[in-house]
């Protein structure tokens, strides 16, 4: 049995094109927008990426920071217990320690100079501090960014301080003394005065 349809109304006998007509538009205007968002990234989605990124370059930062100031840190304690040791060696073989700058250079102590601070201008680094009317000794001395500060005497033992806290007086202060003035103080500065030059005694 053969039907025409030829002349048939588009409206009737069941036939309906349009709504065909508009899945088929709803396909073709959906079907690229899915394609895009699967394939690429929103403003949003980059930002977002962006600001985790910046916290996470940040913390990696902060720990690079303190990795390096705990080794700075370990550096300078080396330092101050090696030198302890030579101004000990000295005073085993001259009677004393040492007094003059000629001696403190004799004395021989070397130091990791790429540990200690030299950017603060008018200021020393490390002092080395003797009291005349004891016979001790005192080494202080601070860290890049004054972030570490220690002192070691004749007497006793590293002190660990704030970085800011060591000074030509704390030193002086360590063994006795009123200030690095005091009559029976004689004080030497690892750095050249108001320069980042250090001086013959603080060897490498």
């Amino acid at each position: 049995m053969v039907i025409l349809v030829e002349n048939l109304n588009p409206n009737e006998a069941g036939f309906c094109p349009q709504p065909y007509n508009g899945m088929l538009n709803i396909m073709l205007k959906v079907a690229p927008h899915q394609t895009r968002s699967s394939h690429g990234f929103t403003v949003v989605e980059l930002l977002v990426v962006i600001i985790v990124i910046g916290i996470l370059a940040g913390v990696v930062l902060v720990a690079y920071n303190g990795i390096q100031d705990r080794t700075r840190a370990s550096l300078v304690q080396t330092d101050l217990n090696n030198a302890k040791k030579r101004l000990s060696i000295y005073q085993a073989r001259n009677g004393k320690f040492p007094i003059t700058y000629q001696q403190l250079i004799d004395a021989g102590m070397h130091f990791s100079k790429t540990a200690y601070e030299v950017s603060v201008p008018g200021k020393g680094n490390m002092y080395y501090c003797y009291n005349s009317a004891t016979g001790q000794f005192a080494l202080g001395a601070r860290t890049v960014n004054s972030a570490n500060g220690f002192v070691v005497t004749s007497g006793n033992n590293i002190k660990s301080v704030s970085g800011s806290t060591v000074t030509a007086n704390y030193t002086c202060t360590s063994i006795g003394l009123t200030s690095s003035s005091d009559a029976n103080a004689i004080t030497f500065q690892g750095l050249e005065t108001g320069t980042a030059n250090w001086r013959d005694w603080v060897q490498s």
